[in-house]
C-alpha cells in the first residue's frame, strides 16, 4: 500500500510545476522508500546553508547542501521516480565531480523519497563509463559499493576496452557489467536500505 501511495503522489509531482528547490527536505519517514536509477546530472547548485552551521550550533566544514537537476535515464528498482526531478545532497567537494566527466556523464545512484522530496544519502553515486563496445560499465574500489547491500561481486574481474582519447591508444579496465549489477539489484530489491558499509 506505502508503494501505491508513493507511486501516484510521484506522479502528480511529475506533472506539476517542478519549482527551484531552495532548502534540503525534510522527508517524512513514515512513507520513506528508496530507489536505484541510471540518471544524467543536466544542473547544480547551492541550497540553503543547515540552520545548525549558520546560528552557531555546530561547526561545518562542508559546502552548502547541492541540488541536483536529474534525468532518469533508467530505473532500476525501488520507488518509482519521476523522469525529471531534483535531488537534494551533501558534498564536501561541493560537487564538481559530476562536471569532470562532461555533461553527458551517467550516474548509477541510490534515492531516497516520501514522493514529494528527493534525497541522495551522501556519496551514494557511481560514474556509469561505456566502454568501446557500447558496454556500460562500472568501476569498483574493494569489490564493493559502499552504499548499496554487501553482494558477492563475482563477475568483477571482467575486461572491457576503452580509449586514451589524448593519446589514442586502448587501454583495459577491470569492471563490473552494469547488466549484471542491474540484475542483482533487481533480486535485492528489499535491501535497498541497507548498506555495505554499514
Amino acid at each position: 500500500m506505502k508503494n501505491i501511495i508513493l507511486t501516484v503522489i510521484l506522479m502528480l509531482s511529475a506533472c506539476g510545476m517542478n519549482p527551484k528547490l531552495k532548502k534540503y527536505p525534510t522527508l517524512n519517514q513514515k512513507h520513506v522508500a528508496y530507489s536505484v536509477a541510471l540518471i544524467k546530472v543536466n544542473k547544480k547548485w547551492f541550497l540553503e546553508e543547515f540552520e545548525k552551521c549558520t546560528n552557531g550550533e555546530a561547526i561545518c566544514m562542508d559546502p552548502p547542501p547541492l541540488a541536483l537537476k536529474a534525468e532518469v535515464i533508467e530505473q532500476i528498482t525501488g520507488a518509482q521516480l519521476p523522469q525529471f526531478f531534483t535531488i537534494a545532497t551533501t558534498d564536501h567537494y561541493a560537487g564538481d565531480v559530476y562536471y569532470w566527466y562532461g555533461k553527458d556523464q551517467l550516474w548509477l545512484v541510490k534515492i531516497k523519497t516520501d514522493g514529494t522530496g528527493f534525497v541522495m544519502p551522501r556519496y551514494a553515486r557511481h560514474a556509469v563509463h561505456v566502454d568501446l563496445n557500447d558496454l556500460k560499465v562500472i568501476e569498483m574500489d574493494d569489490n564493493q559499493i559502499s552504499w548499496l547491500p554487501c553482494f558477492n561481486f563475482e563477475f568483477k574481474n571482467k575486461k572491457f576496452d576503452f580509449l586514451d582519447e589524448d593519446s589514442n591508444e586502448k587501454y583495459e579496465i577491470d569492471a563490473i557489467d552494469y547488466y549484471d549489477l542491474k540484475q542483482l539489484l533487481q533480486s535485492h530489491a528489499e535491501n535497498l536500505d541497507k548498506e555495505c558499509s554499514e
